[in-house]
């Protein structure tokens, strides 16, 4: 058997060992440095001759370089050296599934097992999706580990070491991996955490080892263990919703009307019909046509609509973000329509182009899809990762902005699915979009620059320098005008897309940070807990126009062009007069808004 590598040995010119990690048959692992990155630590895996045939390995790692998702374990280069392959991936700081019982021999929380059953299934999902679908044939306890923030890593590629008990029945024959295959393995370690038993058919029912998980999902993994693939030839994503309604229930609370508000919504509906008749009546040639004037009227607006036929528009909503759920207001009498209690989208609260969706974004990484009539879930997934920014494209097409991976992810929002991961650098922040250029403007967190990434060719096309760092940034409607505002400054640099970011400076009132608000014809600025608007009309050479309150502003919105919302108190949405600035309307919720979306 070959001799394994001494400590400060370089591999490649590039991977210093610092230590020997396992010693195994065929192989090793080692933990490496990386001497191009600066205390960046990787772990190298080592293959012998005749352990493997390599040819075949590298066409396969060859593509597993290219997956990019948080909870798999991420494979940075591969090389033969010395007549030995060797496999460069990620170093996660953390115990594998198996270490973790055998230091602690007890069966996991239900609650436990769900949480990383929902991360098992957001990586298959990925993987399934793929051009060419990719499965994990190796999928058990061993290779998956849990980092220190108690995030799911997962590896179960073809050359991580086998564990027994958890491969699909019909794999040892002659059948190729599926997506019902990567199920039942997956199913097999759900089952094993709430156990310790590995399954064998017939199954011993979990009530009997574990009465403590629930009916819904002792059913749900007898039926993915079963052992006729057919049997459970189920959607992952069906799946996963499954076991993430178990474990975050979202429930529409319809808001029960008070008797007095009943009888107030009762004269709003008829007291506009009983005063054409009443002041008419008087008209007594035109009685008759009156009263069947006013039964067509009562027949559009009161029957039809129950009968299944709505022909008119409804009134506009407003969705209020509070901390544990979304708030729906009649935008005309402030009544409430609905109350979904859900997660505190605090990245973001956006409704799809044809009113079907509704995304919640929170700081945290949850992503939830929901039908904005009734706040049913559609979709949802956990990227376990800070959220700095999101923006919904005209295309219909999410990006995120993860600042701790350096990342861009492309979502497609009626899947929940990632089409795209770009890596940017520096912890990306805000992020916008130019549907006319292609191409997304990203802030950073710490870095004073914009990145200007190409969507169609998924890289970065270029980077603007800034004076600082920036708060906030924003695209025209037109794609022609990119503006930025900064932290500790009051300029607002205005670049011309057109002109390949040509930049001219406008100076705002005093120091930043500002934010933005944009419609197609007006881009508004304001200081949070200022009580000033700036109105930018880019169509008219950037015409200003200054708006004065008199509370301090948490978050401005602008309803269509010529009305504004603001909140204030983080409890009162009040909407204002773009040409006066006077408050026309007034909406008070409960306090701790944290976001308004406006249709």
């Amino acid at each position: 058997m070959p001799q394994t590598l001494a400590a400060g040995t370089l591999l490649n010119g590039r991977y210093k060992i610092q230590k020997l990690l396992l010693e195994r048959e065929g192989g090793a692992k080692y933990l490496v440095l990386d001497a191009k990155v600066t205390d960046r630590l990787w772990i190298a895996e080592e293959f012998f001759p005749g352990s493997c045939n390599f040819e075949s390995l590298s066409k396969e790692l060859e593509v597993i370089k290219t997956f990019r998702h948080p909870h798999l374990i991420q494979t940075l280069d591969f090389f033969v050296d010395a007549n030995r392959l060797y496999v460069i991936r990620d170093y996660v700081e953390g115990l594998s599934l198996d270490s973790i019982l055998e230091l602690s021999p007890e069966r996991m929380a239900e609650s436990q097992v769900l949480e990383w059953a929902i991360q098992v299934l957001d990586v298959l999902i990925y993987l399934n999706d793929l051009s060419v679908p990719y499965h994990l044939t190796h999928l058990n306890p061993k290779s998956m580990i849990v980092d220190r923030d108690g995030r799911l890593k997962l590896g179960g590629y073809s050359f991580d070491d086998p564990f027994p008990g958890f491969e699909a029945p019909e794999l040892a024959g002659d059948k190729q991996a599926s997506s019902s295959s990567d199920l039942y393995a997956a199913a097999a370690i759900f089952y094993f955490l709430l156990t310790l038993k590995t399954p064998e058919y017939p199954l011993t029912p979990i009530q009997i080892l574990n009465p403590s998980v629930s009916e819904s999902t002792r059913t749900l993994l007898a039926l993915l263990l079963h052992p006729d693939p057919e049997k459970r030839s189920i959607r992952l994503a069906d799946v996963r919703k499954a076991f993430y309604e178990k474990l975050h229930p979202v429930v529409a609370v319809p808001v029960e009307l008070t008797a007095r508000e009943k009888i107030i919504d009762s004269i709003r509906q008829w007291g506009y019909y009983l005063k054409i008749v009443g002041v008419e009546l008087q008209r007594r040639p035109y009685v008759i046509v009156l009263i069947l004037l006013s039964a067509g009227v009562l027949l559009y607006h009161q029957w039809l609509p129950m009968m299944g036929k709505t022909f008119h528009k409804s009134s506009p909503l407003i969705y209020v973000a509070q901390r544990h759920g979304v708030l729906v207001l009649d935008a005309i009498s402030g009544k409430r329509k609905h109350y979904f209690s859900t997660l505190n989208a605090d990245r973001g609260l956006l409704l799809s182009s044809d009113n079907q969706d509704l995304w919640l974004i929170s700081e945290k990484g949850k992503v939830v899809d929901l039908n904005p009539s009734d706040g049913t879930l559609r979709h949802d997934y956990n990227l376990h990762q800070e959220i700095g920014g999101s923006i919904l494209s005209s295309s219909g097409l999410l990006y995120l902005s993860l600042s701790r991976e350096n990342i861009v992810a492309t979502v497609a929002p009626n899947s929940g699915r990632q089409l795209a991961v770009g890596a940017v650098a520096s912890h990306p922040e805000k992020i916008t979009f130019s549907l006319k250029q292609q191409e997304l403007y990203i802030s950073h967190k710490s870095a004073p620059v914009i990145t200007v990434y190409d969507l169609a060719n998924n890289s970065i096309k270029r980077q603007w320098s800034m004076p600082s760092i920036p708060s906030d940034l924003a695209v025209t409607p037109d794609g022609q005008w990119l503006l930025v505002t900064f932290q500790d400054s009051s300029e607002m640099k205005v670049f011309d897309l057109a002109a390949k970011g040509e930049s001219t400076s406008m100076t705002l009132e005093a120091p930043g940070p500002y934010h933005f608000f944009v419609s197609k014809q007006v881009v508004g600025v304001t200081a949070l807990e200022g009580n000033k608007i700036f109105l930018y009309e880019p169509m008219n050479g950037f015409r200003k126009t200054t708006l004065t309150i008199s509370k301090p502003v948490d978050a401005v919105f602008l309803k269509g062009d010529r009305e504004i919302l603001v909140l204030t108190d983080r409890a009162t949405v009040e909407k204002l007069d773009v040409d006066t600035g006077r408050i026309t309307h007034q909406i008070r919720a409960a306090k701790g808004i944290s976001f308004v979306y406006v249709p």
